[in-house]
């Protein structure tokens, strides 16, 4: 019997009509928009079916009011190593799914004290 060998596929697709060059993984469930220089949230299109969108490592400098809307099914969203100097206390509205946050290491200086709306 000759060698044996073991492969994993990962299945990887562009999103046709996203300005950012995101990649969508794992059934089209995980939006990966990592390292795009994204300045906004808004210059990105979320496919209805994704749950994980993973903004890390962009230039978002702020969130502005309502800087969701149309990403709605988002449960996990990863916003680490941007410059996130300011959220809106109504940034969030519409992510009424959202169960996991990480904006680790960005520009916040003051701590949260507004409750957000979702």
């Amino acid at each position: 019997m000759g060698p044996c060998v073991l492969g994993v596929l990962v299945l990887i697709k562009c999103i046709p009509g996203v300005t950012a060059n995101c990649v969508e993984k794992y059934g089209g469930h995980v939006l990966d928009c990592r390292h795009n220089n994204l300045t906004d949230v808004a210059d990105i299109d979320v496919p209805n079916d994704v749950t994980d969108l993973i903004l890390d490592h962009n230039n978002i400098d702020k969130l502005q009011n309502n800087a969701f809307s149309g990403k709605c099914s988002v449960e996990i969203l990863f916003m680490n190593y941007n410059y996130i100097s300011l959220i809106h206390p109504l940034a969030f509205t519409c992510l009424g799914a959202l169960q996991e946050l990480s904006i680790e290491n960005n520009s916040l200086t003051k701590g949260l004290r507004t409750k957000f709306n979702v």
